[in-house]
């Protein structure tokens, strides 16, 4: 047991607050430099090349001549068939219906 030591250091009330003054400047940097981060990355991701390429179509007529190229179309989206769910959706024409349930359970 001679050979333990014990090294204590001490640290003044001094520079705890210096510390905790630089650790909430830091904090402060990184919340207003996380906003410039994300506006710079989403700021790259510039898609007008991809889609100038793009062939546009009539949405009324089918085109064999833009099968397996990028497409463009405008045109109102609408359904012949009324969907609806018995619990919660009045019928209607909507394009789809999904639901997705989640049931937890536990044992006590």
């Amino acid at each position: 047991m001679a050979d333990q030591f014990q090294d204590v250091e001490v640290i003044g009330w001094a520079s705890r607050i210096a510390n905790s003054f630089l650790g909430v400047v830091l904090g402060i940097v990184l919340f207003f430099g996380s906003f410039f981060l994300l506006y710079w990355n989403e700021g790259r991701a510039d898609l007008s090349p991809v889609a100038r390429t793009a062939v546009e179509i009539s949405a009324t007529a089918l085109d064999k001549s833009a099968q397996g190229k990028l497409i463009s179309t405008t045109g109102i989206l609408t359904s012949a068939q009324l969907l609806s769910d018995d619990l919660f959706l009045k019928p209607g024409k909507y394009v789809a219906l999904s639901r997705d349930v989640d049931m937890f359970a536990w044992v006590e």
